[in-house]
């Protein structure tokens, strides 16, 4: 079976994700008091600083991973993104207590929730058909 349109679609929207990932965190760290990795802030050689983009660049990989496998019709991969995006978006709901509006209405929040939006809507064109059925006759 040919892979359909929706999870064409679907990849699409996460390399879309993983761009906007990447300009999100660029800006982050260029100007002051965007976002956490400011290099104004912590200075170039922080070990805050470090450890945080170390662990961006190993979300990074597992999600450019998670992309590719999906794309090539792995089941695995559409469950473990799937479980991976729930507590992730668990985490950033447990989160939302000390999150302010004025956070959500800047550029770096108005990314990250575009980038939210995206994930989802890749989560529903894998899971409904047709791309649930190619992912089952792929098996």
């Amino acid at each position: 079976m040919e892979k359909p349109k929706t999870i064409k679609m679907a990849v699409k929207a996460l390399w879309i994700t993983v761009g906007l990932g990447i300009l999100n965190v660029a800006l982050e760290m260029i100007f002051p008091g965007l976002g956490a990795l400011s290099l104004i802030a912590h200075g170039p050689f922080s070990l805050e600083l470090i450890i945080g983009i170390m662990s961006i660049l190993v979300t990074w990989a597992f999600l450019i991973w998670m992309i590719i496998k999906i794309r090539s019709g792995r089941n695995w991969a559409r469950i473990v993104y799937t479980v991976v995006l729930g507590v992730g978006t668990a985490m950033a709901l447990l989160g939302a207590a000390s999150f302010s509006l004025s956070s959500l209405l800047s550029v770096s929040g108005g990314l990250e929730l575009a980038m939210w939006v995206l994930q989802f809507y890749a989560l529903y064109l894998i899971w409904t058909k047709p791309g649930s059925e190619w992912f089952r006759r792929r098996r």
